[in-house]
């Protein structure tokens, strides 16, 4: 069973669930419930799991309790119970209101809507942020909290825009910033059509199919117990395990090969090319050659901008492109999408310095993408130098430089939620729609130690 990172919520639930709530547990877990909406989705999806279990176990004696393991009281409360999902709906759904201090709790695990049209294996979607749509295949909107119809695609778009699909067996994925992913008709299928997905795949149920994950060059599978990250551009796809193992096919049955925990496949040219690494370690220092990939030896790099030689190094200018958070062009350098080992690591007291030159003053930005060290969380932010980029008016021609401290990006509507430290891993400088004839020669970030 998977457990909600929250223990004091795993515990509260194992005690609702064991009927053994006090009245002070029952507000606490009320209000738990009612002021945070991933909770609130754990919370579902424990009793989901819970039910499930009940429906293939044998019956027990209530007096056999499980000792707690791992996963503390859920997994005891697991073991407690094998009911039938008739007497568990009719429980969570008012039972405990009329016995435990009127809390109705039944609210949080069925609340009031239209009753799902999707069968109970298919997917839910919740912990939803930001801008994210649910839509069929003919252009039908769905809502964004609830049951995922069966060949509909959920895309997340812009900064810090993130949800989770929770999988009636403990299977949950979550969907990143930019990210879209489509359900296949029969729900054993997820494709990620681009951007980055984080999977925390359980053993299906009795009876059912594994979930298989698909990418127009990869199709994973075996994948039940692993971690695995996933990643789509337009012409690469990366698999990263983090546990576990998955065995990587091209959609034509050609076999790439198994990936294990702590490994990185790349696969590039409809799988004329393909490489297989440790995943790295996020670096504190990161100070990358501007004339070579910005993560050598893994396909990181500048997907939007263009390297300039001149004279005895190389610099980094804009390209005009349409950016997908504006919907409008701009000039803009950017790098690609490494969620899973990221660029660096930022703490509140790293420096970032910029060596640049423009031919003339304008508004302008330097912006990372931040995810927290847990590669499984969808939560991100951006940390954001917004100010105006400035030719030298001493040297003409001259280089200008900027260094701030990594907590002075904090300042924006999209700042991060989460504390540091920040894994970056996507780095753009923007000039919006005026080309001033930006060029990096130097971008680095120093750690903490290094600034004393």
């Amino acid at each position: 069973m998977t457990a909600p990172s929250d223990l004091r919520l795993a515990e509260l639930f194992g005690h609702y669930w064991d009927n053994v709530l006090t009245p002070a547990e029952a507000e606490e877990l009320d209000r738990k419930l009612a002021a945070d909406p991933e909770s609130r989705e754990w919370f579902r999806l424990l009793v989901l799991q819970a039910v499930a279990v009940a429906d293939r176990t044998p019956g027990r004696n209530s007096r056999e309790l499980e000792t707690t393991t791992e996963t503390g009281a859920a997994s005891r409360a697991l073991g407690a119970r094998r009911w039938s999902r008739r007497r568990v709906l009719q429980y969570t759904g008012g039972a405990l209101a009329a016995g435990v201090t009127g809390i109705a709790l039944g609210r949080w695990v069925w609340p009031d809507r239209t009753p799902p049209t999707a069968p109970e294996r298919f997917a839910r979607l919740g912990s939803v942020r930001g801008d994210i749509t649910v839509r069929s295949a003919d252009g039908t909107a769905y809502p964004v909290d609830g049951p995922v119809p069966p060949g509909s695609t959920v895309t997340a778009s812009g900064p810090s825009a993130s949800a989770v699909l929770f999988y009636p067996d403990g299977t949950n994925i979550a969907v990143t910033q930019d990210s879209a992913v489509t359900l296949s008709a029969d729900g054993t299928q997820l494709q990620l059509d681009r951007g980055v997905i984080a999977a925390d795949v359980r053993p299906p149920l009795v009876g059912r199919v594994p979930l298989t994950l698909l990418t127009t060059e990869t199709v994973l599978t075996g994948a039940s117990g692993a971690i695995v990250t996933l990643s789509q551009t337009a012409t690469v796809t990366e698999v990263g395990v983090q546990r576990g193992a998955v065995k990587v096919f091209a959609p034509t049955g050609k076999a790439f090969g198994e990936v294990r925990g702590g490994e990185l496949l790349t696969v590039q040219g409809d799988g004329d090319q393909i490489q297989k690494q440790q995943i790295r370690e996020t670096p504190d220092k990161y100070a990358p050659d501007l004339a070579r990939p910005l993560v050598v030896g893994l396909r990181g790099d500048w997907a939007v901008g263009h390297r300039q030689p001149m004279n005895a190094q190389t610099v980094v200018a804009p390209d005009f492109w349409h950016d997908p958070y504006y919907q409008r062009k701009m000039h803009q350098i950017r790098s690609d999408n490494q969620w899973t080992h990221g660029y660096f690591r930022l703490h509140a007291d790293s420096l970032v310095r910029v060596r640049y030159r423009v031919e003339r003053p304008g508004p302008g930005q330097v912006c990372f993408c931040v995810r927290t060290p847990d590669v499984r969380s969808p939560t991100t932010g951006m940390l954001e130098w917004n100010g105006t980029y400035a030719p030298n008016l001493t040297n003409p021609g001259g280089w200008q430089t900027i260094e701030v401290r990594a907590d002075a990006l904090l300042n924006n509507k999209h700042a991060p939620k989460f504390g540091p430290p920040w894994i970056g891993f996507l780095i753009i400088f923007n000039t919006y729609e005026s080309d001033l004839k930006l060029q990096v020669a130097e971008f680095r970030v120093s750690p903490p130690e290094a600034n004393t």
